[in-house]
């Protein structure tokens, strides 16, 4: 499990604490996978909304902030999408009107537990 900082919020005296956890067969198809895609995987991970599975975040911010270089991560997205563990979707940036992709990650699961707040 991986921890979520998105998730964290206080209602009722409670903190509900979220984690990023991914299923056996993902883990499965990973290990027989290359490394570009483990680390491009572990990467988008960091970013992903897990209520909709949905990963939006630059290249240029996933290279820079999980020291992975543009050509790894290119080649861990084909590999993620060949393994059908992520799908791209093309789109454009409201802001900039740049072209810009929205990963969807599969095979991921929500976990919530409630931790009481002193």
């Amino acid at each position: 499990m991986f921890y979520s900082k998105e998730i964290p919020k206080k209602e009722s005296g409670f903190e509900l604490v979220g984690f990023k956890s991914i299923t056996n067969n993902t883990i499965s198809i990973l290990c027989s996978s290359n490394l570009s895609a483990i680390k491009t995987y572990l990467s988008l991970l960091l970013y992903c909304d897990f209520n909709t599975g949905k990963t939006f975040v630059s290249m240029d911010t996933i290279v820079k902030r999980n020291k992975i270089s543009k050509k790894t991560l290119v080649k861990g997205i084909r590999s993620l999408e060949d393994l059908g563990l992520i799908r791209v979707e093309k789109a454009k940036n409201p802001a900039t009107g740049n072209e810009c992709n929205i990963y969807y990650l599969n095979g991921l699961i929500t976990v919530k537990r409630e931790v009481i707040c002193s």
